[in-house]
């Protein structure tokens, strides 16, 4: 079909064919964006976003892997 991902990425829902953009979810990726673009490195974003009792989109907390992955991901 083209789509880079399944759906399930954060920030979007793959919806009736199109992609709908999640607003909660967009600040997040924003969020670890900014953190990366201002120095801080894939912890410091964990336990900022962690600290901030900001979950994962499977509820969970947090950790450097997951916000690696959002990084890497082609798709933002």
């Amino acid at each position: 079909e083209g789509r880079p991902w399944n759906g399930t990425i954060l920030g979007y829902r793959y919806i009736d064919g199109v992609y709908i953009i999640v607003p909660e979810e967009a600040e997040i990726v924003k969020s670890i964006f900014n953190g990366f673009l201002s120095g801080m490195g894939t912890s410091s974003i964990a336990k900022k976003l962690n600290a901030a009792g900001i979950l994962t989109r499977k509820n969970n907390r947090w950790g450097h892997t997951a916000v690696d992955k959002v990084l890497k991901n082609a798709a933002y």
